[in-house]
């Protein structure tokens, strides 16, 4: 997506912005052509942050308070405006920085999938500019890169290619800003590295242990606006989930929010476990910065077996396909991985370690579930369309480290205390309900049944014979049950990706 940089691009017009920030509470009298120099100057550029499909949040800082206001419009023609929130942090708080002054405007009631220019005005002077695009429906692609904070050239290359990439968003695996996650960090390692990115393109991070080396992750919590919805007040900022189009992504914390939980005195696992629970995406899919599957210098870290004894079981039980690691500052991917050992193509979960953002290399060792790995600054490029992933890891000259694609076949419910498959009587009929997971891409259902052999790609056959779909989705199918049928039959669910295979008695 293009950036504005400019102030006045096809159907702007000064005197109606500036009357929308009289509107906002600026009284001062300020003809067009006329405009005075800001009492305060940015210290951090506009950053766009928490996007969904009707709402986003945009962040900025300055040297002082002064009276700022955000305008927006998807069309140059109709604006809104909006008053930020402030927050100044005193020199105790962000020292050796001088003291600035954070703000934050959340935007909502804006449409799905629509391109907005915005504007920021401090003392009626504007000051900068950007774009956003909105979350929705269909294809999109996100990045992924973690441990990236330490100015080396790797990073510069690194942050120049994420820059030309087209992607929805942007996923960080932690360690954002070295060395010790401070203010001044961040604004060095990451704020100044990123600034024309974050203009335009959302990032979701999770907070890595160099967010922690001073203690609680003050300047990490004070820097994102990210989803709060159903965690613990306690917990806000450290762990959330969020959807987009037809994925689900949980950003977990594998410092002191899982030591809390593992100890009995944090909610993050049970949060996870309902979570996950609750969504009916086809895709699923995680962050956490220590990766429980690796080949390096932490293989024997304690905190990575912690994500791999508490975390790992409950990924897999709910049909994560992949999670996104740092922690070990290089590339690798394992097989499909299942309860410890290598499952089946297309099942399992595959767990990505992307610790090549920036930080010094390390070294690779031999793992037997790592199936590729490389010491190489990188990114992930994660292409998804439907039912249909396709990931590339691109290195610092741009050049394909390895690309595959993930398909993922129909699979059951395998829960003792929820059946697979239920048969329902309605009416003089009887349906069949079948719960799993990636039964269809989507939902679809038939307004008026019955319905055909084919629904969102999705086919079910009772015996080897097709029977009638009213109800489809990622998570559940709903099919007539012929007349003539009585169990025992064989019930076979096939789709694009592969199929699924039970006996009902």
């Amino acid at each position: 997506m293009g950036r504005n940089t400019g102030f006045e691009p096809a159907g702007i017009n000064r005197r109606e912005f500036l009357a929308g920030l009289a509107a906002v509470g600026i009284r001062r009298r300020i003809q067009p052509r006329q405009l005075p120099t800001a009492s305060v100057t940015l210290t951090r550029y506009p950053y766009i942050q928490n996007t969904r499909v009707d709402a986003t949040t945009i962040m900025w800082a300055a040297s002082g308070p002064g009276v700022a206001s955000v305008a927006i419009t998807s069309d140059g023609v109709n604006f809104r405006y909006a008053r930020p929130q402030m927050r100044t942090f005193t020199y105790a708080e962000v020292a050796p920085l001088s003291p600035f002054t954070q703000f934050r405007v959340d935007l909502n009631e804006l449409d799905p999938a629509t391109d907005y220019a915005y504007w920021v005005a401090i003392d009626s002077q504007v000051t900068a500019s950007g774009r956003f695009r909105t979350a929705g429906d269909g294809p999109f692609r996100f990045v992924v890169f973690g441990d990236s904070g330490q100015l080396t050239p790797g990073q510069f290359s690194i942050a120049q290619l994420i820059a030309g990439e087209p992607a929805s968003f942007l996923l960080h695996a932690g360690d954002i800003a070295y060395t010790h996650g401070t203010q001044q960090n961040f604004q060095n390692t990451y704020f100044d590295v990123y600034r024309q990115i974050l203009s335009s393109v959302p990032l979701f991070p999770c907070p890595g242990n160099h967010e922690y080396l001073n203690g609680p992750p003050a300047a990490y919590l004070a820097s994102y606006a990210v989803p709060t919805e159903d965690v613990p007040a306690e917990d806000q900022g450290r762990y959330y989930s969020f959807d987009w189009s037809n994925a689900h992504f949980v950003c977990l914390d594998s410092n002191e929010s899982l030591q809390r939980a593992v100890a009995g005195q944090g909610q993050m696992l049970n949060w996870l476990e309902n979570d996950l629970r609750s969504t009916d995406k086809f895709w699923r899919f995680a962050s956490i910065h220590h990766p429980p599957y690796a080949g390096g210098p932490n293989q024997g870290d304690p905190t990575c077996a912690m994500v791999r004894q508490f975390v790992v079981p409950i990924l897999e039980k709910h049909g994560v396909q992949l999670l996104f690691s740092g922690h070990e500052h290089s590339y690798q991917r394992t097989r499909a991985v299942r309860n410890g050992a290598a499952a089946p193509t297309g099942t399992g979960t595959i767990y990505m370690t992307s610790g090549g953002g920036g930080a010094a290399l390390y070294y690779t060792l031999s793992h037997p579930l790592v199936e590729k790995a490389t010491s190489a600054h990188h990114y992930l490029r994660v292409d998804v369309a439907g039912p249909r992933l396709e990931l590339t890891a691109i290195d610092m000259t741009g050049s394909a480290v390895e690309q595959f694609v993930i398909q993922p076949a129909p699979v059951l419910l395998d829960d003792p205390a929820t059946p697979a498959v239920s048969l329902v009587p309605s009416g003089l009929e009887t349906l069949l309900r079948i719960r799993g997971r990636s039964l269809a891409p989507e939902e679809a259902f038939v307004p008026i049944p019955p319905g055909g052999p084919e629904l969102a790609t999705t086919r079910v056959f009772v015996n080897q014979r097709p029977v009638p779909l009213v109800y489809a989705s990622p998570t559940q199918l709903w099919a007539e049950l012929p007349s003539d049928v009585i169990p025992p039959f064989v019930l076979d669910i096939v789709t694009p990706n592969g199929s699924a295979h039970t006996f009902i008695d």
